[in-house]
């Protein structure tokens, strides 16, 4: 009955629908993509044998397809959720209802011009793998017994495995594990009695779940029997409580005093190879990276290595077309606290690259200066021509107090920095609001 009322609702607003079929799922898309349809439709059938097995669950044939709409627009996703969940969940962009209907709300902040482009991003598959995830949870027989770090941790870390190849999963280790080790630089994250009870009201939707991904998996690796306890629980009355019980085998203070320090130390070895800002960074095939900034914030993501003051930085950049946003190749940048830890400025510069020419850039942020917003300021220029829909080598020279830039093996930029300026720490590349970059070969030299 919901689901026919959902299908009134969205009549008047949506564009034509498209439905594509599987073996397990069918998938509705409510902006008339095909293609991004059966994309979304080969995430959830390849997830659901993943799902089965981790829950220990017999694979049977449902008796009919489990049903994923995908939604572009906001509004329509918020009706969806409030139509067949009776409420609104404006912090969520994935939910699985009572009845085991999944609504995704795909491309969320980015361009309408950037999402045509391209298939489905590595976050909107994700969220597909979650909540799919979640109606195959649902048959276990414990299911609805299972605290929150069980149940949504669960379904991050089948969401990890089942996406893409190795370069796609290293991707999603580096944002989960960039999000827990500031969660560590914070002091904001929770003990192993807090996380077991779900009591991490101070954090938001994504650390929640970065930081319930990375527990499962350190259960997974280190306590798997005291896992599979709590994954296999069962009865008529089963608790939250009964199942971190199973899991735990004991209550005593001094079992959670060890969890805790197992789990610190399973954080501290999870080092990333990037930290992963705004917007989507996305390994493609050719071993190279597609970044899809958001449509009014800058894509950023930064080398978890530090560099000292002489290196070098290699690859290849694209951009889409003319008059597109610029592409940066970002270096030397420092984030420094006061004393009391109260304050903080940070500083890097960019070297940007569109079809107009090459810029270099200063940014400097400060927290008692409006809040903590970024000035840039155009230090440098050099002249070129940026052919658009074409991979080209650049090379970043930084030696202390100057800079050389090199396109397509020929001089575009150099610079001699003011004594003092800053050159050294993390390296980054970026590109700004509403763009699309490409990258290959992205390299470090010292």
């Amino acid at each position: 009955m919901r689901t026919a009322l959902l299908a009134v609702l969205l009549a008047a607003t949506a564009l034509a629908d498209v439905t594509v079929r599987g073996k397990t799922f069918q998938v509705t898309c409510h902006f008339n993509s095909k293609r991004i349809a059966r994309e979304a439709l080969e995430v959830a059938e390849t997830t659901w044998p993943a799902a089965i097995d981790y829950y220990g669950l017999t694979p049977r044939k449902p008796r009919e397809r489990h049903t994923v709409h995908l939604f572009r627009r906001r509004e329509e996703f918020d009706a969806a959720c409030l139509t067949l969940d009776g409420k609104r969940w404006p912090h969520a962009a994935g939910l699985t209802t009572s009845d085991g209907v999944v609504l995704v709300h795909v491309g969320e902040n980015l361009t309408s011009a950037v999402f045509g482009r391209h298939v489905l991003t590595r976050r909107d598959r994700h969220l597909i793998a979650h909540e799919t995830t979640h109606v195959a949870g649902r048959h276990a027989p414990g299911f609805a017994a299972h605290p929150e770090w069980l149940r949504e941790g669960s379904a991050e870390w089948i969401a990890d495995r089942v996406l893409g190849g190795d370069d796609a999963r290293q991707a999603l280790a580096d944002a989960r594990a960039s999000t827990v080790q500031d969660l560590v630089r914070r002091n904001a994250l929770p003990d192993a009695k807090a996380l077991l009870a779900s009591q991490v009201g101070s954090l938001d939707t994504h650390e929640r779940y970065a930081l319930f991904g990375a527990f499962v998996d350190f259960a997974k690796n280190e306590r798997p029997e005291s896992l599979r306890r709590a994954l296999r629980a069962k009865g008529p009355k089963l608790s939250n409580a009964q199942v971190n019980g199973l899991f735990l085998a004991s209550q005593d203070e001094d079992v959670l005093d060890e969890l805790g320090d197992d789990f610190g130390a399973y954080l501290a070895s999870q080092q990333p190879s990037w930290h992963l800002g705004p917007g989507h960074f996305e390994p493609r095939e050719d071993g190279g990276w597609l970044q899809l900034a958001l449509a009014e914030e800058r894509a950023i993501v930064w080398r978890a290595r530090e560099v000292s003051h002489a290196y070098t930085l290699t690859g290849g950049l694209q951009i889409p077309g003319r008059g597109e946003p610029a592409v940066r190749v970002l270096f030397g940048h420092s984030l420094h606290w006061d004393d009391a830890g109260v304050h903080w400025r940070e500083a890097y510069h960019s070297v940007a690259f569109d079809t107009s020419g090459v810029r270099l850039v200063r940014h400097v942020a400060h927290s008692r200066d409006e809040g903590g917003k970024m000035r840039e300021v155009e230090i440098g220029r050099g002249v070129t021509e940026l052919e658009p829909g074409k991979d080209h080598p650049f090379e970043v020279m930084v030696a202390h107090d100057s800079l050389a830039v090199t396109l397509d093996g020929e001089s575009v930029l150099q610079w001699r920095f003011e004594p003092g300026s800053a050159t050294a720490g993390h390296w980054g590349v970026a590109t700004d609001a509403g763009g699309v970059g490409r990258w290959s070969e992205l390299r470090e030299h010292d």
